[in-house]
């Protein structure tokens, strides 16, 4: 009996040890989830929280959704790009979003995506937030829908003719602050018969010689006019609307899915 019983003792032991560990966990478990962004950068210029605060409360957000599929959806404004997403390893994975693979890094509970000197950091929204959003997700989209000048602080009425052609008609017709910034109304006519994505490029507007961050970003149904606001971020004149001049970039059309580029429109104010 002496001999078995140090036996049962180290048989019992590597029984809990074996229960401790139980079945490894999936590193994707980390990823799997709704995720709200909290902060921009692009070109070492961050998008202040207290901007991103003042969009919330406008009931625009950005989301990233990883389902267990490994299907992907990135939410800007109301508007959804599909993709897919998968893990290398814990922490570490990517996601594809219109053929452009973009790295996925999770660290201190956040989520950050980072290519070509900009990235989107995220955080994961508990299950009684996540309900939330998606109870209010229809607003977002409402709202954003289309821009008047009454969603302007202090607008200067304007008519610039941008472009005028078979996709579309871009006119200037306002400028004043949106959200603490400097911005510029827009009004745009989608003059084809399908749906089409109005943005900017992102790597091109400048401010007085200076480059700046830009954010246009609707989507126009067949024949539908819309107002959209283009405003400036971290613009570097103390959020002066009079200091937005001598403005150049270029506004892209593409199709619904962002996949085919429609036209390029030169901006130069």
């Amino acid at each position: 009996m002496k001999r078995i019983w140090p036996a049962l003792v180290a048989a019992f032991a590597i029984c809990l040890a074996l229960a401790g560990c139980g079945k490894p966990k999936d590193p994707a478990e980390d990823f799997i989830g709704k995720w709200e962004v909290i902060s921009i950068s692009s070109d070492g210029e961050e998008t202040s929280e207290k901007d991103l605060n003042l969009l919330k409360d406008l009931d625009l957000h950005v989301y990233l959704v990883l389902n267990e599929n490994g299907m992907a959806t990135l939410d800007v404004f109301g508007d959804g790009m599909d993709g897919t997403w998968s893990v290398s390893e814990k922490g570490k994975g990517s996601i594809l979003l219109d053929g452009q693979e973009v790295p996925m890094v999770i660290k201190g509970g956040k989520l950050t995506l980072e290519q070509d000197r900009s990235s989107m950091t995220f955080k994961k929204l508990e299950d009684s937030e996540e309900a939330a959003t998606s109870a209010d997700a229809g607003h977002a989209a409402t709202y954003f829908g289309g821009d008047t000048i009454n969603d302007l602080d202090n607008p200067t009425e304007m008519d610039v003719l941008v472009a005028n052609d078979d996709i579309c008609t871009i006119k200037v017709t306002a400028r004043g602050t949106y959200v603490g910034s400097p911005a510029f109304l827009f009004e745009i006519t989608n003059k084809t018969d399908a749906d089409f994505l109005v943005v900017n490029s992102t790597d091109d507007w400048a401010v007085n010689g200076a480059k700046r961050s830009a954010t246009l970003y609707k989507t126009l149904k067949p024949q539908e006019t819309l107002g959209s606001v283009a405003w400036f971020v971290q613009t570097g004149f103390d959020d002066d609307v009079n200091e937005l001049t001598n403005v150049t970039g270029t506004i892209i059309i593409c199709d619904a899915n962002a996949n085919n580029i429609l036209g390029e429109y030169e901006f130069a104010l």
